[in-house]
């Protein structure tokens, strides 16, 4: 290898006006390819890193590394956020429902709206995430939102350490938000069939699905009618079409039965593999997620109109409002289209089928997510106590030996009261 002064040397550097730009730089030339850096702001300084350098490199340590050691030069992809951002997403979208692919553009739309985006990916640290969450907070968004924006960052953090890209997750420094609690409004029946009424048209039948099946949105408008089977009276939501890609088997009421009979009865024209939706817009089309959207937000103000309208004629006439229109009118605030499926579950719950099977029709993945509605139970304890003690006299009439005094234990209780 060279000598030092043969290997570089030190320079001032001109602007187009023909000034110096401050300090001092080092230039070298290694395998042939020219290598200018800031050297500091005295020759000195300049010809220390240039000394260190051609060490460094005499020792056979790597020119990457001499660099970032030596010049402070970035170690590591050169691979930004923004970059990386649609290359995973072409890594995603063969691996995520279509549904949660779709939502994924979208909050990433919004996240490339932060200059920290622009960033190479391995220097992007936890300070820059923390201040994206504080200027989102900031902007009103709601915690949730935030929340999980940062899963999606994390995501691409996860494939990017598997692809190589970097070697750690900045946002498992990050501390997520707390997220409110109670967001579900429960419907029971009658308010159910309430919100149903003031549904216009083909949307009537996608509110009825959604309280009588537990089905979510989206599962709804992608049933097809192969998996419908009126003979059994069921629906087969597809692994394909679920949340948590499990095929699971819902049970139809005879009701809504006999809706979705005169829904197929009024059909003329099918597709030539009968593969057709089952519930499509007064127009034939599928619905899609912004039609359904539009649809939920016009039937809660047709209702909300109805019961203020109840309230009024109540007031007018000088008779009390009944507290279950003023308790609608409330829901209806809060009331996502969502919050139908909790109803149909916690409608079960409420007549006694166990947690178990209902967390089967609704499709979760764990048990634990089904016990929000186990205070619907009704009575759960004092019939866990009856069960017991008729468990328990069975028992004593079977081995009366098991008690001293040849009595049973209830007896016994009796006696020394």
């Amino acid at each position: 290898m060279a000598n030092r002064r043969a290997f570089g040397s030190i320079e001032r550097r001109k602007r187009k006006d023909g000034s110096y730009k401050p300090g001092h730089y080092a230039k070298f030339v290694w395998q042939g390819r020219r290598y200018v850096r800031s050297g500091g702001p005295t020759k000195a300084h300049a010809r220390d890193k240039l000394d260190t350098a051609h060490g460094l490199l005499a020792a056979q340590v790597p020119i990457e590394q001499v660099l970032a050691e030596v010049f402070g030069d970035f170690d590591g992809t050169r691979l930004s956020f923004a970059d990386a951002v649609p290359l995973y997403l072409e890594y995603a979208e063969k691996r995520k429902r279509h549904s949660t692919f779709e939502t994924d553009v979208k909050r990433f739309k919004v996240i490339l709206g932060y200059p920290w985006t622009r960033q190479y990916l391995a220097r992007i640290r936890p300070d820059d995430l923390t201040k994206f969450v504080t200027a989102r907070l900031d902007e009103g968004t709601g915690p949730a939102t935030i929340n999980r924006a940062l899963h999606l960052i994390s995501a691409l953090y996860k494939w990017a350490i598997r692809m190589g890209y970097v070697e750690d997750n900045p946002v498992r420094r990050v501390e997520k938000l707390r997220e409110p609690q109670g967001r579900e409004v429960y419907l029971n029946a009658t308010e159910c069939r309430t919100v149903a009424e003031g549904a216009r048209g083909a949307f009537r039948v996608v509110v009825e699905a959604a309280y009588s099946t537990g089905m979510r949105r989206g599962e709804i408008a992608s049933l097809c009618w192969p998996s419908v089977d009126l003979e059994a009276a069921t629906a087969t939501v597809e692994a394909a079409n679920a949340k948590t890609a499990r095929r699971r088997t819902v049970p139809l009421t005879v009701s809504f039965l006999g809706v979705l009979r005169c829904l197929k009865d009024a059909r003329t024209v099918w597709r030539m593999d009968g593969a057709d939706p089952v519930f499509v817009q007064e127009d034939g089309a599928p619905w899609t997620d912004t039609a359904l959207r539009r649809e939920w937000e016009r039937t809660k103000a047709t209702v909300a109109a109805r019961v203020l309208a109840e309230i009024a004629d109540h007031e007018a006439s000088g008779t009390p409002v009944p507290q279950e229109a003023r308790a609608m009118l409330d829901k209806l605030k809060r009331l996502r289209f969502h919050d139908l499926r909790h109803s149909f579950a916690s409608l079960l719950v409420g007549r006694g089928v166990p947690l178990f099977d209902v967390a089967k029709l609704l499709g979760h993945a764990t048990l634990a997510m089904t016990m929000r509605y186990a205070h619907f139970q009704p009575e759960n304890s004092a019939r866990a106590a009856t069960a017991l003690e008729s468990a328990l006299d069975v028992l004593d009439e079977s081995h009366p030996e098991s008690h001293p005094r040849g009595t049973t234990g209830r007896k016994s209780r009796a006696v020394n009261e």
